[in-house]
Order: C-alpha cells, then structure tokens, then sequence
C-alpha cells in the first residue's frame, strides 16, 4: 500500500491525511444488524419474484460454508435482530456515521479517501472462520470487510483496485493479492469510476497465478 501511495504521489496525487471520525468496530456492529435483519426478507422477495417456495431452514440445511451457515443458524434462532433493533441502526447511519464521512470529505477537500481493501492479503483455503493477524487468530468475515463494509453501511460509492501481491510471513515464498480500496462522497459514482481508471494505470500489473 506504501508503494502504491508513493506511486500516485508521483504520478501527481495529491494525498492529504485526513481523520474520519468513525468507530470502525462501532460501523462493523451496526452493518451487521442491518444486514442480518434485511437477509431472509430480501431472499423471500428474491424467490418469491421467481415463483419459488421459500423455505429457510432447508436453505440453512444445504449451506456447506460454516461462516454463512453459523449467519443462518443466527437468523432463525432467538437472538436474530428485532425491528427495534433494525431501527436503531439505520439511526445509527442517519445520525452519526453519514454525517462523519460528509465532515471528513467537506474538511480534507478530496475527492476520496484511500485504503488497503483489507487489512490482510487474501485468506487461504481452510481460512473461512478465523485468520491469523499479528500473533493471533481474528475472525475472518470481520476481519476481511473491515474496511469495505462502512462504505456499504453509509450509502458511499466504493471501488477496490488490484495493487499488486504481498508475501506472506509464513508462506514460504508465496504472495497473494492484495488490493487498494477507493471511497468517494455519496452522489459521486461517475466520478469515482473515472478517478479510479486513471488510478488503475498507474499501480502494477497483478502477475498470472503460478
């Protein structure tokens, strides 16, 4: 990401450090319940426009993925998200989280904010419930849309941009890609795909797989 900085930098970006007053654990809290609470209402629609029974307990029954499965399980259990709890969420958005990125983006005067995509490079196979993140292992849904997931939560466009591999620790040789995440003012979607490609050109060809 540091190469990838300096790259733009001398390419003619103008990188400003900016402070986004957000909690990011906090914006994580809240993505979740808005999502879990709008999951199986969005799939009953979903099969319903296409003339299909839903049914999602036998869904759940068929999940072979155990992060999306322990979702499942969450949702028709006791403790899935109550519409009191729906609500104060999207309060959540309105009144603290979107107003924080409008500060951020009106103060700094960019046109939009730059990040890694995710903290680590791509998990591994047999990486799917935790991953291990300085010393110690993190869960992995969490840890990978950490950055990607308050673009989502607030209505932002976002786009991530491949930058290049990293290696790993304890690969053995072995890289993984890595990406550069774009966030741009809510509104700003044109903008942002143009701003972008212009990006793309100047950070380094992701090489082919061995």
């Amino acid at each position: 990401a540091e190469k990838a900085l300096a790259a733009l930098a001398t390419s003619g970006v103008e990188l400003v450090e900016c402070r986004l007053d957000v909690d990011l654990d906090d914006c994580a809290v809240v993505g979740l319940t808005i999502a879990m609470a709008e999951n199986l209402p969005a799939l009953r629609a979903y099969f319903e426009s296409h003339d299909l029974h839903f049914d999602p307990h036998r869904i759940a029954q068929a999940l072979a993925s155990p992060d999306v499965a322990g979702i499942f399980a969450h949702l028709l259990g006791p403790d899935a998200p109550t519409a009191a709890a729906y609500a104060d969420a999207l309060g959540a958005v309105r009144q603290r989280l979107r107003p924080a990125y409008e500060r951020c983006f009106e103060a700094c005067r960019v046109d939009a904010l730059v990040l890694p995509t995710t903290p680590l490079p791509a998990a591994r196979i047999g990486e799917d419930e935790t991953v291990a993140m300085g010393g110690r292992r993190w869960p992995t849904f969490a840890s990978y849309t950490r950055h990607t997931g308050p673009a989502s939560v607030v209505g932002l466009p976002s786009i991530s941009l491949p930058m290049g591999v990293a290696a790993i620790a304890d690969g053995k040789g072995l890289s993984l890609p890595v990406g550069l995440q774009l966030d741009g003012p809510a509104g700003t979607d044109r903008r942002l795909l143009s701003l972008a490609a212009a990006v793309a050109r100047v950070l380094p060809p992701t090489p082919a797989p061995p």
